[in-house]
């Protein structure tokens, strides 16, 4: 079962286009960079769950701000189809695996480089 967004509010009463906004308001003044990374729910990566169109709704919010996303969920859900759980710490435990920490990592290494934006190499 997919949640239900109840409220696009945060706990000062700001709603979430107004926080937003603000939030990439801060970043432009400080020459950062703002942009969404979404990491799916490890639990379910199937892509005939109700969570993709789930996403999509949040990945629309931030391109209507005009804040780039980093969408995870497809490289996640390719890399896992067949094993979901390998993607979580442990069964129980929906945080990312080394194996998709690495994913995400590679998903933001994409974007950064798209960006032109220099990156380390360690």
């Amino acid at each position: 079962m997919v949640p239900r967004v109840i409220s696009g509010r945060f706990v000062t009463g700001a709603s979430l286009p107004t926080s937003l906004l603000k939030f990439k308001k801060i970043c432009t003044e400080r020459g950062i960079i703002s942009v969404a990374l979404m990491i799916p729910d490890l639990r379910d990566l199937s892509k005939n769950s109700g969570y993709p169109s789930l996403y999509g709704k949040i990945k629309s919010v931030f391109q209507q701000r005009k804040i780039p996303v980093i969408d995870t969920f497809p490289a996640l859900s390719e890399a896992f189809k067949n094993n979901s759980i390998s993607a979580r710490v442990a069964s129980d435990d929906p945080h990312p695996s080394s194996s998709a920490h690495k994913i995400i990592a590679n998903e933001l290494y994409k974007f950064l480089l798209a960006q032109k934006i220099k990156v380390l190499n360690l």
